[in-house]
């Protein structure tokens, strides 16, 4: 789930959302947990503060964070 995240971040937009049936992401706090039927699902967003460093976006990525809104975010050598 680390790598899917990881993932998302950098490809999706800002503002997208993650849900996962019965996997965390391990060390993000979902922003929702839904449960039912003895299942559970995880829901995450996608911040602009996710996004990837300038210059490092993919090839088809054209969007980008507004400056110095993401200067308090954690940097990504704590997710694994």
């Amino acid at each position: 789930m680390a790598r899917l995240w990881q993932k998302a971040r950098a490809e999706l937009p800002a503002g997208s959302a993650l849900l996962s049936v019965e996997f965390e992401v391990p060390g993000q706090p979902a922003e929702d947990v839904l449960t039912g039927a003895g299942r559970a699902v995880y829901l995450y967003h996608v911040s602009p503060c996710d996004q990837p460093p300038v210059g490092t976006e993919l090839p088809h990525r054209v969007d980008k964070p507004p400056k110095n809104e993401c200067s308090n975010v954690r940097s990504d050598s704590s997710s694994a």
